[in-house]
């Protein structure tokens, strides 16, 4: 099964526009999901470069990732920091 473009004439199978469709609503996503992220932690640098290359996902999976794996690490010692300081204060 085919579909003609009105436009040029040419025929596109019917997958092959399922699968563009689906790599466009993926890109969406996953680029709202880091640029979001990145915009909640001040991170200009990555938010400019998120917006500017399109990656169909790819650079926003290695953003994401990489940073949430950061932030996991910097809560546990940010919380043995606080608990430090509060040992020493008593």
């Amino acid at each position: 099964m085919t579909y003609t473009c009105p436009i040029t004439g040419t025929e596109i199978a019917i997958w092959i526009m399922l699968i563009i469709w689906a790599l466009m609503v993926w890109s969406i996503i996953i680029k709202a999901i880091a640029l979001w992220k990145s915009a909640r932690r001040g991170q200009t640098a990555w938010f400019v470069i998120l917006v500017i290359f399109q990656t169909v996902g790819i650079l926003e999976i290695i953003y994401l990732a990489a940073f949430q794996k950061h932030q996991r690490v910097r809560r546990k010692v940010n919380k043995k920091i606080k608990s430090v300081k509060k040992s020493k204060e008593k």
